[in-house]
């Protein structure tokens, strides 16, 4: 009979309960057009909702001297507009369950671009008459300077995944959003009113008055492209945003707002409203929706798990540098929860995992905004990056940002079982393969009771045995096969002994005695075992 180790491999007869598994079709992606889109935009004297398929428009907030740059809150239902002449920044709240009006929060010189942090709760803007850029809370308290003795600052967005600010001023240029390390990444840009980014092509674009055109770049100010050249039409383009489809721009001399097809630059702009003063700032207005129904799904990706350690030879480390920002939900049988601890480079199927560094809400509370880690080699939280939670009772959705190349989130723990029709030692990850044998036995437990001390009990006559209980393990010999068992007893759970290495016709000196167990457990009691056999180079393991 052959005991050889050479190779083990720890087969496991799982039992799970099966569910049926039904898909929930808001969940999933899908590539939208722009029915439905919704256009916020700022009129000089008003701010204004428009339906871009119906023509239906809500007038937000009205009777300001020259509004013109505008943004919005999402999560929070907040509009921002800046008043230039006016030298005021308001917000309302909208949509708003109850009656609400604005309110003026920044009062300054001359403020022109606004922009939200909608992690954070702050508020930048620039302001061209004190030729600077502040930051405040969205209520307006706790303003600071992030730049000054500028020149003529017009436009400003944020990149919070990368820390960056990017604004116009003469040049385009960047800084940290602390102020620190100012750039230059497009210079001599002429008159431009209009910056955007582009996080899911990695691109800016800003309108280019001057030269009458929409003009493009990587982030990085490389790969200078036109877009959009309106120089027929004599357009002077104020503000602008681009949906999947289009591109929406304002005119400010006519006082109208246009779309053309994004995939055609000849194309000639399409009224879709007008006024009779001038035309300002434009963005997509994307209203605050229910994130427990609205969301993306990330299913089978269970080696995303804190106990997963990537194999090099065997995966391709993801990575989530071209994740579209949004809603998440994670589907995975290792849950759905990211880890609150570092759980070690190359886990979480990837080679710079993220991880949580804060806590999950309640359910019933509002969503959070916490700081996950992205842990490298040189420190378990070398970059920070900022997620929202929501929990929607039975499990959490995430707001997600890309991130940094070879960096994932993590989501669930524990070990991974190996895929349908593979195996391993202890049915997990690592070493599931297909060449993992097939066999199976099934073990029974014997209750017997033999003879043990015996009595003299007067008047009774012989003398009488007790009777002890002894449980024995027996299950079929697999045919045609040589191998040797181990067999391991254990009591409510509770590891009691184990006997190792013994033949088929030994199986019945494992039983388990009395004497193994009367000094720790008492009867009423539940009894397990759990065979292993070994044949040449496998081993086999069965409860």
């Amino acid at each position: 009979m052959k005991n050889t180790r050479s190779k083990v491999f720890h087969l496991l007869i799982h039992f799970f309960f099966v569910f049926n598994y039904y898909e929930l079709s808001l969940a999933e992606t899908i590539e939208g057009t722009d029915s439905n889109l919704q256009l916020i935009f700022t009129d000089s004297k008003n701010i204004i909702i428009l339906d871009t398929e119906t023509g239906n428009k809500t007038v937000v907030a009205e009777g300001y001297n020259y509004a013109l740059f505008v943004d919005y809150h999402q999560s929070r239902n907040l509009i921002f507009w800046s008043d230039m002449r006016g030298g005021t920044i308001s917000r309302i709240n909208y949509p708003s369950s109850g009656k609400t009006s604005a309110e003026v929060i920044i009062r300054g010189s001359s403020p022109l671009g606004i922009a939200v942090d909608q992690i954070h709760d702050h508020l930048y803007w620039a302001d061209t008459g004190l030729k600077s850029i502040f930051r405040s809370n969205i209520n307006g308290s706790n303003t600071i300077t992030i730049l000054d003795n500028m020149n003529h600052p017009v436009d400003i967005e944020l990149d919070m995944m990368n820390g960056w600010l990017y604004f116009n001023d003469n040049d385009i240029e960047k800084c940290r959003i602390d102020g620190t390390d100012r750039q230059t990444v497009i210079g001599d840009i002429g008159t431009s009113e209009n910056i955007l980014l582009d996080f899911d092509e990695g691109r800016l674009y800003w309108t280019d008055n001057g030269r009458f055109k929409i003009r493009s770049a990587l982030l990085n100010g490389s790969d200078i492209t036109t877009v959009y050249d309106v120089s027929p039409w004599n357009y002077y383009l104020m503000g602008f945003d681009i949906s999947d489809n289009n591109i929406y721009f304002s005119d400010w001399n006519r006082g109208k707002l246009y779309s053309i097809p994004r995939d055609d630059e000849n194309a000639v702009g399409e009224v879709i409203y007008s006024s009779n003063v001038y035309m300002m700032d434009v963005k997509i207005y994307k209203l605050s929706e229910n994130e427990c129904v609205n969301y993306k799904v990330i299913r089978h990706e269970e080696k995303r798990s804190a106990g997963y350690k990537t194999d090099l030879s065997l995966d391709i480390p993801v990575t989530d540098d071209a994740l579209e920002h949004g809603w998440y939900r994670i589907e995975s049988v290792n849950g759905d929860d990211i880890p609150t601890y570092a759980p070690g480079v190359f886990h979480c199927g990837t080679y710079n995992p993220i991880w949580l560094n804060g806590s999950f809400p309640g359910y019933g509370d509002k969503n959070v905004t916490v700081e996950a880690c992205i842990q490298t080699a040189d420190h378990i939280c070398d970059k920070s990056i900022y997620i929202t939670i929501t929990n929607c009772g039975t499990f959490y959705v995430y707001y997600l940002q890309n991130t940094t190349k070879n960096s994932a989130y993590c989501f669930g723990s524990g070990l991974v079982l190996c895929p349908q029709g593979l195996s391993s030692n202890n049915g997990y990850y690592p070493g599931c393969t297909s060449l993992f044998p097939n066999e199976t036995v099934l073990p029974m437990i014997e209750p017997i009771l033999i003879e043990g001390e015996t009595f003299d009990f007067i008047p009774f006559n012989p003398k009488t045995p007790s009777l002890l209980p002894v449980f024995r393990c027996t299950f079929d010999e697999v045919p045609e096969e040589s191998y040797v068992y181990d067999i391991y007893w254990h009591i409510n759970g509770e590891f009691v002994k184990n006997i190792t290495n013994i033949s088929y016709s030994q199986v019945n000196t494992t039983d388990l005695k009395d004497s193994d167990w009367r000094n720790t457990h008492h009867l009423n009691m539940k009894v397990m075992y759990f065979v292993s056999f070994i044949c040449t180079d496998f081993l086999f393991e069965f409860t």
